[in-house]
């Protein structure tokens, strides 16, 4: 049986109120689950984030593009999905947008499929939210698309090439992209 005082808490069979025992166990199970923790954090923050830009730099060439529109030039690297694998793979499992194996700054990764079709893509399994730039044959800017991470949604539109950057990034349409090298 169960023997309760008028302010709802358990007692004993000596009258003493059992939660106080419980929660001095709580107490410690508490302090040694942050001890725990802090000292996982301090092993994590010595070791490269999963996903993160190591991986990329291991898996995908990066090269220097020069972005032009309206007479302006910017240099910019940028990770390049050269064979199916990769293009599959894209920034799959990945938290960051990476460092395009040091080309600074990166612009994110390019997928050229060499001849215009109907392109689609999704995010699923994509951590980081995207915006995607499809381009025509002569890789202009010729539409935007602000994928949300972790959408099965397929966004689909005609073109030879698409540029997935940072959800930050803003690229005009009619902005002109090449590759160098």
């Amino acid at each position: 049986m169960v023997h309760m005082d008028s302010e709802g808490n358990v007692l004993n069979d000596e009258g003493e109120i059992e939660r106080q025992v419980g929660s001095r166990y709580k107490m410690v199970g508490a302090f040694v689950g942050a001890a725990m923790l802090a000292l996982l954090g301090g092993i994590f923050v010595f070791m490269p984030p999963h996903g993160g830009s190591s991986s990329l730099d291991g898996a995908f060439p990066a090269a220097m593009m020069t972005l032009s529109y309206n007479g302006v030039n910017a240099n910019y690297g940028v990770y390049i999905a050269d064979t199916q694998g990769l293009a599959e793979r894209g920034y799959m499992n990945q938290s960051s947008i990476g460092d395009c194996k040091g080309i600074s700054p990166c612009m994110g990764m390019l997928f050229d499929f060499q001849n215009s079709t109907d392109l689609c893509f999704w995010m699923k399994n994509t951590r980081i939210p995207l915006r995607q730039y499809w381009l025509s044959d002569n890789m202009t800017v010729v539409y935007e698309y602000s994928a949300a991470p972790e959408s099965a949604h397929a966004q689909c539109y005609y073109g030879r090439a698409v540029l997935e950057t940072s959800i930050n990034q803003s690229i005009p349409i009619g902005a002109r992209i090449q590759l160098q090298g």
